[in-house]
């Protein structure tokens, strides 16, 4: 995978399910910046999971809706 400077992630939910895999890929180094929209409320200690060791990261809790943003940048090496 080659590096990507700013990846925008809307995909109704399944944010989860691609953040998982590209974990497990190693793709997430690769990854500058990320911002995104979260769709599932108790799903978010995923992002939290995938995104802490590689990113530097803030979930908006956007309470009381079931729907919020996240943003976050690769850690300095």
């Amino acid at each position: 995978m080659a590096s990507i400077d700013l990846l925008k992630v809307d995909c109704e939910g399944a944010e989860y399910l691609l953040f998982e895999q590209w974990s497990a890929m190693g793709a997430m180094p690769k990854i500058g910046w990320i911002r995104g929209e979260w769709h599932c409320r108790p799903c978010n200690v995923q992002l939290h999971e995938t995104m802490g060791g590689t990113h530097v990261f803030h979930i908006d809790p956007n309470d009381p809706h079931s729907v919020g943003h996240f943003v976050g940048h690769r850690r300095p090496s």
